[in-house]
């Protein structure tokens, strides 16, 4: 009988080996997904650095005046930094002037001077996240 005991512990102690080795890998995948859905990838440049690194074009105007700058089709997100918006809510902007190019909802951030920099405070975490790139050009 007791040989009997220690053959159901001994299975008893693998079967709980193995469904804690199954939770580990589902919580691995579920704060990957989270990470995924949290995630907004921002850069920070001027005209020239954002236009050069392929992240913004030039359109309209004549001979450089009235140009207007949007996000570049494609972008490669290599250029871009990681913003987990669930642990930062700010980005700070080492300039005096900065504006958004890319589709955040105007009333989801604020730009604030703090220091005298500028940086860009998450107000609506939801309404900014529907965007997953952030580029704000300075001047």
């Amino acid at each position: 009988q007791v040989d009997s005991l220690q053959t159901s512990v001994a299975g008893l102690t693998t079967t709980v080996q193995a469904h804690e080795s199954r939770i580990r890998d589902q919580d691995t995948v579920l704060e990957e997904r989270r990470r995924e859905l949290v995630t907004v990838y921002y850069v920070v440049g001027t005209r020239d650095q954002l236009t050069k690194a392929g992240i913004v074009i030039a359109t309209g105007g004549f001979l450089g005046l009235g140009r207007t700058f949007q996000p570049a089709p494609d972008v490669n997100e290599a250029r871009f930094q990681a913003l987990d918006t669930d642990q930062q809510t700010s980005v700070t902007i080492a300039a005096r002037k900065a504006r958004v190019l890319t589709a955040q909802s105007t009333s989801s951030y604020q730009l604030v001077t703090a220091g005298g920099q500028l940086e860009l405070q998450i107000l609506d975490v939801r309404e900014f996240r529907k965007a997953r790139h952030l580029i704000i050009l300075t001047e």
